[in-house]
Parts: structure tokens; sequence; C-alpha cells
């Protein structure tokens, strides 16, 4: 349950990040109506001047670029874990299981970026 929580409010913290210097720049504007503020809002950079496509191609090039440095970091830890064994059978049979499971993360999170390009070039 407190797990839930925590993780409930880093999400909710992430995504005020990303929304927020929107929300508090047109706040800050004072100006002399509806129309003048609708053009001054026409000019503020961020996530409203970004397509639906952009912004879910960002997040999910985001996503894969994380996930793919977190599988090589791991791969690398498998083969100094596989390297430095110690003469322990059972930490070099855990190193090539991971490293066997760090490979195929790596194929799928591939074949997943060559499908995606593959879509948007369809569409």
């Amino acid at each position: 349950m407190y797990r839930a929580i925590r993780n409930m409010l880093r999400i909710s913290t992430l995504l005020s990040t990303l929304f927020t210097p929107s929300i508090l720049s047109a706040a800050i504007f004072m100006g002399g109506g509806v129309g003048q503020g609708i053009t001054a809002a026409g000019s503020i950079v961020g996530l409203s001047h970004r397509t639906v496509r952009g912004l879910t191609l960002n997040i999910l090039n985001t996503v894969f670029d994380i996930v793919g440095l977190s599988t090589l970091v791991a791969l690398v830890a498998a083969g100094l874990m596989f390297i430095l064994d110690w003469g322990n059978d059972q930490l070099k049979e855990r190193a090539k299981k991971a490293m066997l499971y760090c490979i195929i993360g790596l194929l799928v999170l591939i074949f997943g970026k060559v499908i995606i390009v593959f879509i948007l070039r369809l569409v």
C-alpha cells in the first residue's frame, strides 16, 4: 500500500514537471482580454505545440533509450559476474542466464523499435 502511494506521488510529480511551465506561463499573462490572451498563449513553447504523434514518439524513444541503457548495464554486470565467479558454479550459471535474458531483451527492444519505425512509415 505504501509503495503504491509512493509510486503515484512519483508519477504525479513527473507529470506536474512536464505540464507546469506552460500553465505558469499562461497564468502570468496579464493582457487585455481573452483574444489577446489566446494570441499570447499561442506563442508559449511547450507541450501544447506538439502533436499527439510527436509526443508519443518522444515518450517511446525515451523509454526505449532508458530500457536499452539499463539492459546494457545489466549485461555488463552479468559479464563481470561471469568473469569473476570465484569458483562458484552457481554464480556462473546465474551469470549465463542473466546474459541470455539481457540479449533477448535487447533483441526484443530492437525489434520493437523497428516495428514502430515501420508503422510510422506506413501512416
